[in-house]
């Protein structure tokens, strides 16, 4: 019964040949296609999406199904949806694509119509990528299109080309076809989604790989942990996969349940990555509960939020409130709909209070790192001295009055037994000599 809430399901994952991987790929030839990629970039749009495509087709394996289309204001056939293995020539096709459409306008609704119409009888798993700078007639008419879609296990992928992508729009269209929204820089991680990249890959150490950037628990979220081992899961239809390894096993899978959020962490920090408990890795725990719990007091008449402090930084009040907040010495501006802000500057460390809430203020910024400098312990080591704590005064008394003992060393010199022996020795032989000389005179 638990298991139902979650987002993945316990267990491990068919295998790709036995469920089937089936890709269209929605290329966007419309006008606005043949400008340029960028600023001062010598590329156009057209040459980008190009080139997106024949990477995704380099990452398919045998038996994998792909096929092409491209639109402007209707859709084109480029390449059936068959077996990779038999389009050889795929890549070059691809490459003969030109910009300019066939017709003024553009609808990216007329390339997912297209793409649902080949993929509704395909058996296996079924995905669409669109490829386009999202500026569309009638958006409004594709998000359904993609929603409506999902119905049938169709995912729908965006790829943004072009510094002016409609971004929300590609993003929303990704949202609504329970896919995810990638910048070109990050198509490559449509193949670690499609599992077609890493899967043979057989490591002890792991990886983390944020497959989509653009959810609120992944968003300027810069990882570098690595795990070791893992949950043995399987996102749900209807999930969103954000992190995973490289050898593609989910990490962190979201869904919504009821009117419930629910995120699954995948991996076990006290055993397998104990790395997401370090400071810069952290946050991903932190926004994962942050998402999870939403916005409890969205719901309230009058709430009061603040931010911690520190000594001379700017802090803010922030007041949601149908009226005018009141508070002495403090003026407030009102910033959008039953939203009123004012600021200071504490001058003090300590907790301050405005009206139901608490706002801590630490000490400047500067005076984090401060510390005990390494070298100084070296020092005391070399000198055969010792730290103290300054509230220890007891053991500083006892250590100074142990090392402040001197031993006395009184040295006696026995060479003086020698010497008696060696003159005994000669007044023996002079002795014996005599003896010996006067016995010869006799």
């Amino acid at each position: 019964m638990f298991e139902t809430i979650l987002s993945v399901k316990v267990g491990l994952a068919g295998k790709e040949e036995e469920s089937g991987m089936n890709i269209i790929v929605v290329i966007d030839v419309s006008g606005t296609t043949c400008s340029a990629f960028g600023t001062g970039s010598t590329n156009t749009k057209i040459d980008v999406e190009k080139a997106v495509a024949t990477q995704i087709v380099g990452g398919l394996r045998p038996g994998d199904k792909i096929g092409v289309i491209s639109f402007d204001f209707n859709s084109h056939l480029i390449s059936p949806l068959s077996v990779i293995d038999e389009k050889p020539d795929l890549n070059y096709t691809i490459s003969t694509i030109q910009c300019g459409g066939y017709r003024a306008g553009t609808l990216v609704s007329a390339g997912l119509i297209r793409a649902e119409d080949i993929l509704g009888s395909a058996k296996g798993s079924k995905n669409i990528v669109l490829i386009s700078d999202g500026i569309t007639q009638y958006p409004g008419n594709a998000i359904a299109r993609a929603k409506s879609m999902t119905s049938q296990g169709i995912k729908t992928y965006t790829v943004g080309v072009g510094f002016d992508t409609n971004r929300e729009f590609m993003q929303d269209l990704a949202l609504a076809g329970q896919g995810v929204y990638f910048e070109p820089t990050e198509a490559q991680r449509l193949n670690i989604i499609f599992s077609r990249e890493y899967d043979e890959e057989e490591t002890d150490v792991m990886g983390l790989l944020i497959l989509d950037s653009n959810h609120f628990i992944t968003k300027n979220l810069d990882l570098s942990a690595k795990v070791t081992g893992f949950n043995q899961v399987v996102p749900k239809s209807s999930a969103r996969m954000l992190i995973a390894t490289h050898n593609t096993n989910p990490i962190v899978s979201v869904w919504h349940f009821g009117l419930g959020r629910i995120a699954a962490l995948t991996t076990d920090p006290e055993v397998w990555a104990g790395q997401l408990l370090n400071k810069e890795n952290s946050k991903l725990i932190t926004k994962i509960i942050n998402w999870a719990i939403g916005d409890p007091s969205r719901n309230k008449e009058f709430d009061v939020k603040l931010k911690d402090s520190r000594i001379n930084d700017v802090a803010e009040i922030n007041v949601i409130s149908e009226t005018e907040p009141v508070l002495e010495g403090f003026l407030f501006s009102k910033i959008t709909k039953n939203l009123y802000r004012t600021s200071f500057v504490p001058k003090t460390e300590g907790f301050y209070d405005f009206f139901d809430a608490s706002m801590a203020v630490n000490y400047k910024r500067e005076y984090e790192e401060l510390g005990i400098n390494p070298e100084l312990v070296d020092l005391v080591s070399i000198t055969n001295g010792r730290i103290f704590n300054k509230d220890n005064t007891t053991a500083i008394v006892e250590f100074i009055r142990e090392n402040s003992k001197r031993k006395k060393i009184d040295k006696k010199s026995y060479s003086w037994i020698l010497v008696l022996i060696a003159l005994c020795i000669f007044l023996a032989e002079v002795c014996i000599r005599r003896i010996m000389e006067n016995r010869k005179s006799i």
